[in-house]
């Protein structure tokens, strides 16, 4: 309870920001032309110029990994034999450049007011929005972020898949359950393993209740080797989901989900 009045309250803060301040670029504060929203990617919320920074991530790729597949495929040749409680995952950028410095950010303001900058924020929600609006993936019944500890929600004060979620369940005005899945198991930093340890490091660190919906749609800032997601996955589909779609802001551009290393096709720079 505590967790979400905090997640209510940054919410309220940073739109409360966003009403009292001029319409600004997200990320350089540079005033933004009222004919730009259709003009170019994240046009509303970056400029032209910081909006080029973005390495933006192919669409119409293999529904796994987001690489180039052959005509008619939906799924390349590394991940079409490999099982995942993960049905499709889709993130609107490359977790790089710029991107990382902003979505870091988002994920850990400074304390007290200065804390409440809005712009970090609203381009991660925004990349969140992008990624569901090119994801291919059926409509789903309810979305679900991925849960922090409550350990580390008190640290931190808030869950930043959260944050990103509920604009986006909005926007589809579909129910978003914050609480539904559960992290049961504070798991150490996964900084340093390799896909396997990481794997093993998550097993048992979700649970959930009863589940009302048969096709969840499941969100996180960033993906990196996708172990987070197909854990949190598992657990879903245990607790009755037929699908599970991971909808993210940005995906570490070292790693594909077969752990191949992403080729320059795999994505591509935006030329607004």
């Amino acid at each position: 309870m505590i967790g979400r009045l905090r997640d209510v309250a940054r919410e309220l803060g940073a739109g409360a920001l966003e009403l009292l301040l001029p319409v600004v670029c997200a990320a350089c504060q540079r005033s933004l032309d009222s004919r730009e929203p259709a003009t170019h990617f994240l046009a509303g919320v970056l400029c032209r110029g910081c909006a080029r920074q973005l390495v933006r991530l192919a669409a119409g790729g293999c529904s796994r990994c987001q690489q180039p597949v052959l005509a008619g495929a939906t799924r390349c040749q590394a991940c079409a034999g490999k099982r995942s409680a993960v049905e499709s995952t889709t993130a609107a950028v490359s977790f790089e450049g710029a991107v990382e410095g902003w979505i870091q950010a988002f994920k850990y303001p400074r304390r007290g007011l200065a804390g409440l900058a809005a712009g970090p924020e609203a381009i991660a929600r925004a990349l969140v929005q992008e990624a569901g609006r090119i994801c291919h993936a059926p409509l789903p019944d309810c979305i679900v972020p991925v849960p922090a500890h409550p350990r580390r929600l008190r640290e931190r004060g808030f869950n930043p898949a959260g944050l990103l979620a509920r604009p986006l369940a909005r926007e589809l005005r579909v129910p978003c359950h914050t609480h539904l899945l559960v992290r049961i198991r504070d798991t150490p930093s996964q900084t340093r393993l390799d896909r396997r340890a990481r794997r093993s490091n998550l097993r048992g660190a979700f649970r959930c209740g009863d589940l009302p919906a048969r096709i969840v749609w499941l969100v996180d800032d960033v993906r990196t080797t996708g172990s987070t997601l197909e854990e949190a996955a598992r657990t879903l589909r245990g607790a009755g989901a037929a699908q599970v779609h991971a909808i993210c802001a940005a995906w570490t551009p070292a790693i594909g989900t077969a752990g191949a290393e992403i080729g320059p096709l795999g994505r591509g720079r935006v030329h607004p």
